[in-house]
This record gives structure tokens, C-alpha cells and sequence, in this order.
């Protein structure tokens, strides 16, 4: 990798997120302040904000946008360490747009609730099981413990997720990783801190398990169906590329962590499906023949999949 290239993974990077958290603050919509004490993550952080801002329902939008804006952020960088090169990057824009303008995710970028949360631990963590998978140390491994109990505690069926994480760590270390015991730790250091201030408000306390009819249309009407189309070609294709065998082991237990699909959908759907479709838009744009074909092709399919739903 040229020194141009690893300018390019940071800079792209940092856009994704200022034009996320700008294009929300815009779109998203406005909701009540109420951030229940006892949810862990959100009810710390709600308590934190409402003690030092004037203005609970801006600083809560505030932060809701910014944590939305990283989960984007972190999904488009899974899709462009898949596909390396400006296809890949490219794709990670268009995977993070998409989610922006989904309604499930403006929807969330209106407080900092508990869906808000989870979804941007569930997608630190398939992130960090990505990294670890293509060679990724210490650090990346430590975040599977972090935000794996982080997802856990606040979305109870991402457990499998948690699985796949820990495999994940326990077959590098028979491959000799001597930093697999702190992943441990980490998670036990994680439990007790978000623990803490929950149990001294009174909690901890959990969205109860999704009950009711399953409504397979909400998916069609919250995602679009060209996305969903998208989303099973990237899938096919992760399936044949022998590199994305633990990425496609992680697409499946995070849209797992959002099932069965009812409103408001799961995080772990939006996050899913939001990197196979970038894994089949990179297919497309890997093909295009010259750097300003992929960009007209990303700003196309971009305008396609996130225009028929932004307003929805």
C-alpha cells in the first residue's frame, strides 16, 4: 500500500462522517427528550448529557447524530477493507449513504435511545471482527470484547454476533496470538463499567424480546427493494470470495440480531444488509474502466437506492 492509499483510507474515512452527521442533522427528526436512566450505554450517557446541557432534546439529537453518523462511518470502512481500492471506498460512500437515508436510521438519529446505541456497538463490532480477520492485532481484538458485550447488553439477540467474535479471537490465539487473554478482560471491564451506573438508577433494564406478527413487507417498505436485491448479490458474492468467509459468518449474525423483521426494525438488519449491498455495488464498480466511471456509477446507484426511500 502506497502512502497515497493510506491518505486516502483516513480521508475518506473522516468525510464519510462530517457528511453523515451533516446530511442527519438536516433530515433526521426531532423527538422528546426522554432517555430512560436505566438502559445501559444510553441511559449513562443520557443522564451525563442532561447534567451538563441546557437544552436536553438538542445535546441528545446532538450525540444520537454523531453516534449514528460513526455506525455509517464504520460500515463503510468494513466494505472498502473488503474491496481495496477506490471501488471499495466508493462503496463504503454509497453503503453509509444509504443508511443515512434510511428511515430506520433518521429514526434513530432523533434521540440517543437504545437502538441508536446498539446500533453503532453492533457495527464497531463487526468492524473490529473484520480487522481481526484480515490481520488485525491487539487492538481490533480488544474491540471484540468491548463492543461485543456492549452489543450484547443492549440488543439481546446479538449474542451469535458475540459467537463469531469469539471464535474468531480463540482461533488466532491457537495460531499463537498472545493478545487473546485481554480480549477477555476487556469484555469483564466493559460488563462492570456499563453495569455500574445502571444498577445504581435502579436497572438494569432491556427492550422486551420482539413479539407479534411478522410483517416481511416493513422491509420492503423501510429498506426499498432495490436495496434488498442489492443486498442478496452482495451476499452471493461474499459467499464465492474465499477471503469473506468470517465476513459473511458476521453478515449473518448481525441481520440475525434483527430478526424476526418487524417496526421499528432491528439495527443489526439496517447494518447487514447496508454492507452486502456495498459488497455488490463494488462488484459493479470494479468493473467500470476508469476512476470517473466509478464515481458517476457510486453517485448513480447512491441516488437510486437512498432517493427512493429518503422520504419515505
Amino acid at each position: 500500500m502506497t502512502a497515497t492509499d493510506r491518505r486516502w483510507d483516513t480521508l475518506v474515512p473522516l468525510a464519510t462522517f462530517v457528511i453523515a452527521a451533516a446530511v442527519l442533522a438536516l433530515i433526521a427528526p426531532h423527538a422528546p427528550a426522554a432517555v430512560d436512566a436505566r438502559v445501559p450505554i444510553a441511559g449513562s450517557l443520557g443522564r451525563l448529557i442532561a447534567a451538563v446541557a441546557s437544552d436536553d432534546a438538542r445535546a441528545l439529537r446532538g450525540a444520537a447524530i454523531a453516534v449514528v453518523a460513526a455506525a455509517a462511518t464504520m460500515v463503510g470502512a468494513i466494505v472498502a477493507a473488503a474491496r481495496p481500492g477506490w471501488s471499495g471506498r466508493l462503496s463504503g460512500l454509497v453503503a453509509a449513504g444509504w443508511m443515512v437515508a434510511s428511515p430506520p436510521v433518521r429514526a434513530m438519529a432523533a434521540t440517543l435511545g437504545n437502538p441508536t446505541v446498539t446500533l453503532a456497538v453492533m457495527s464497531a463490532l463487526a468492524l473490529a471482527i473484520d480487522r481481526v480477520a484480515r490481520g488485525g492485532g491487539a487492538n481490533a481484538g480488544r474491540v471484540i470484547g468491548v463492543a461485543g458485550i456492549a452489543a450484547v447488553l443492549t440488543e439481546a439477540r446479538a449474542w451469535p454476533a458475540l459467537a463469531v467474535g469469539a471464535a474468531l479471537v480463540l482461533y488466532r490465539a491457537r495460531r499463537g496470538a498472545r493478545w487473546a487473554p485481554s480480549v477477555a478482560a476487556a469484555a469483564a471491564t466493559t460488563a462492570l463499567v456499563v453495569l455500574a451506573p445502571v444498577a445504581l438508577a435502579g436497572g438494569p433494564t432491556w427492550p422486551s424480546w420482539p413479539r407479534g406478527p411478522i410483517e416481511l413487507a416493513v422491509l420492503v417498505d423501510d429498506l426499498g427493494p432495490l436495496t434488498l436485491a442489492l443486498a442478496m448479490a452482495g451476499i452471493i458474492s461474499a459467499l464465492s470470495t474465499r477471503g469473506d468467509r468470517w465476513l459473511c459468518a458476521t453478515l449473518a449474525t448481525v441481520i440475525a440480531a434483527g430478526l424476526p423483521p418487524a417496526p421499528p426494525l432491528g439495527a443489526g438488519v439496517v447494518i447487514g444488509l447496508a454492507i452486502a449491498a456495498g459488497l455488490a455495488v463494488a462488484e459493479l464498480l470494479s468493473r467500470a474502466p476508469a476512476l470517473r466511471h466509478q464515481v458517476v456509477t457510486a453517485a448513480s446507484v447512491l441516488a437510486l437506492v437512498a432517493g427512493a426511500i429518503a422520504w419515505a
